[in-house]
């Protein structure tokens, strides 16, 4: 087996570089913030007004940094992959609910 830096092989580390990549582009897409505009429409004509709309950025913002501690830690526990993975099913959840609401207080 071909080694390099005695601790990873070749095989390996190419298929590691491919990685960075797939995350750019990942995280590219994630954070385009003109989804951000149309999400807003969205809530409008579901019947938000402009100050719920500051609280469903607000709701975001506090969940985002709650949550970026515990998905490290099960990121260190299940390992990358499947935090991953949990977080992308969890995302495609809260998709769901947000599209299905009726209101700002919930489901009528």
């Amino acid at each position: 087996m071909n080694y390099d830096c005695g601790f990873m092989s070749v095989e390996r580390r190419k298929k590691l570089q491919k990685n960075f990549a797939r995350m750019f582009w990942i995280r590219a897409f994630l954070h385009i913030k003109i989804i951000n505009s149309v999400l807003s429409l969205f809530y409008i004509h579901r019947g938000l007004s402009m100050a719920e709309l500051l609280y469903v950025g607000l709701f975001w913002a506090v969940g985002n940094f709650l949550f970026e501690i515990p998905s490290s830690y099960l990121a260190d526990k299940w390992g990358r992959k499947r935090t991953i993975i949990l977080g992308i099913v969890v995302m495609a959840v809260s998709w769901a609910v947000f599209c299905s609401l009726k209101d700002f207080y919930g489901w009528l």
